[in-house]
């Protein structure tokens, strides 16, 4: 009778997770630009996380360049720019640590 273990297992990229993943690309709006104002950063960063449910399939840092390229005025873009010069210097790579 051997292990327990389906022959039919169920793949990560199945054809059903990829419906959803395309679905999600298509009803999810994208984040406005975020101006650095922290009254709206709430519901921004809300939207991003959102919106990142639709591309759970990129790489990390790519991820983070996205969210990155939202961040357009204020002290908020300084930072970003920070950010952005860790990505690539390689230094910011991980998306946990970065939503944190």
């Amino acid at each position: 009778m051997g292990n327990n273990t389906s022959q039919h297992a169920q793949d990560p990229t199945s054809n059903s997770t990829y419906e959803i993943t395309k679905t999600l690309r298509q009803i999810i709006a994208e984040p406005e630009k975020y101006d650095g104002k922290r009254a709206k950063f709430e519901q921004w960063w809300t939207s991003v996380l959102l919106w990142n449910r639709g591309h759970t399939n990129l790489p990390d840092d790519a991820m983070i360049i996205a969210v990155l390229s939202y961040v357009t005025e204020g002290e908020a873009l300084h930072w970003a720019r920070i950010q952005q010069k860790e990505v690539l210097e390689g230094k910011l790579t991980d998306w946990d640590e970065f939503s944190k």
